[in-house]
């Protein structure tokens, strides 16, 4: 981490470096939620608050034994995320306790080749508010409506005569 208005980040403190030790798996990707830091790794999630030691502003605070399966499945909800964990379910978690959503989808989920390269958005309008996540090698996509807590399939007009996988490789709100 960097210092405080440290804004260039241009070097870096040997001694502002934390390790997630839960368990030796890779990091995959990283969440931060308040005044904590969340470390998504291949096989466990561990969280990181800041604690009373000034030299170390970061601690473990609480781990959990779920791993994420996609980089970039990971979608911030107001207070918590969203992800596909590493046994492709969908879940959503604090970092201290994890519910699964996806129990409607998860034939579809593990039936699915590749999910390494699964991404998700929050879509929010009007009275939508959809959790969704998109598989471009297998060109599904499913959105979960936290609302209804239902699930509908994301698809795309072919440009011809009907409705088709979706097609398309990210997402930028605009």
């Amino acid at each position: 981490w960097s210092g405080l208005g440290d804004s260039n980040h241009t070097t870096w403190n040997p001694l502002n470096f934390n390790t997630a030790d839960a368990d030796p798996d890779a990091i995959v990707a990283l969440g931060a939620n308040l005044r904590e830091v969340i470390a998504f790794g291949e096989k466990t999630l561990q969280v990181f608050g800041i604690g009373s030691d000034p030299t170390l502003p970061f601690a473990s605070s609480a781990a959990l034994a779920i791993g994420c399966s996609a980089p970039y499945s990971v979608i911030r909800r107001d207070n918590d995320f969203a992800m596909l964990d590493n046994s492709r379910r969908f879940v959503t978690t604090d970092g201290r306790s994890f519910n699964v959503i996806g129990d409607d989808i998860v034939k579809e989920i593990r039936e699915l080749d590749t999910v390494s390269d699964c991404f998700g958005f929050r879509y929010q309008d009007a009275y939508w508010d959809l959790l969704c996540w998109v598989f471009p090698t297998a060109e599904r996509g499913f959105a979960y409506d936290q609302k209804r807590q239902a699930w509908y399939q994301l698809r795309g007009w072919n440009g011809v005569d009907d409705f088709a996988g979706i097609r398309i490789g990210c997402y930028a709100p605009w």
